[in-house]
């Protein structure tokens, strides 16, 4: 990420886009090494300037990035509270040492698809909702679903269950199939990270514990954002929030 004060840089054809459609987000400025058309269009509208640079300058502002050759220069957006949060009654997925800016991007694009309400995670160590990684990886989720920071993830539980929650940790440790557990009411889906997975604490203060059945359970072939994307599908269905085909 190129941060400077409250003003980040992300790249991507698809975050670019989001942020502009985002009346929340303010976008300063719009950077482009060919005419993004409808893009280009959408900044223009909205007063907002859009710069015709070198390719060079991309590859240093986002060295090891699929830039895409477009870039935006952002504002943070206001982060809901955990209050708002569980008063609106959606879903919500808690990542336990999740801190991988891909993983967290890759989750947070499965979160819009399967209609999650925010995505909590622990506010040290973890990623910005506007890191350049994060947006891009997210295709633009983090415009549609927020991302809630906690300095206790256990304290967040505890509001959470205190609020209607019921609380599934996903782990290779658990004891009962997901599909087995009943997550018709409002549940917030605890996973954790590639390498310790969930804290014993966040454990002890779930009410599940789950896995996913495989053909290979003494092997462990799921990432943190696959996992992720199979416990929201899970909701979804539950809740009849997928749609079929047209």
């Amino acid at each position: 990420m190129q941060k400077s004060g409250n003003q980040q840089w992300i790249c991507g054809k698809r975050a670019v886009k989001a942020c502009l459609e985002n009346v929340e987000r303010e976008v300063f400025k719009v950077v482009v090494q060919d005419d993004f058309g409808d893009i280009c269009n959408l900044a223009k509208r909205q007063g907002i300037a859009v710069d015709l640079v070198r390719l060079d300058w991309f590859d240093r502002k986002f060295p090891d990035q699929v830039h895409q050759k477009i870039a935006a220069c952002i504002g943070n957006l206001r982060q809901k509270s955990l209050v708002e949060i569980i008063d609106e009654g959606k879903n919500v997925v808690i990542l336990d040492l999740v801190t991988d800016p891909h993983n967290v991007g890759a989750i947070l694009r499965s979160a819009a698809a399967f209609g999650i309400g925010a995505v909590i995670i622990q506010n040290k160590g973890s990623p910005q909702e506007n890191n350049s990684i994060v947006s891009k990886t997210s295709s633009g989720a983090t415009e549609l679903v927020p991302l809630i920071r906690e300095i206790n993830l256990t304290r967040a539980i505890e509001q959470l269950k205190k609020g209607g929650y019921w609380c599934v940790s996903l782990t290779e440790q658990g004891t009962e199939p997901l599909d087995a557990i009943d997550m018709r009411g409002k549940t917030a889906l605890i996973i954790g990270g590639e390498g310790d997975g969930i804290r014993r604490l966040v454990l002890e203060n779930s009410d599940f514990k789950a896995y996913i059945p495989n053909t290979r359970r003494d092997f462990s072939v799921l990432n943190a954002a696959q996992a992720a994307t199979i416990g929201m599908y899970e909701l979804a269905k539950l809740k009849k929030d997928i749609g079929g085909k047209k």
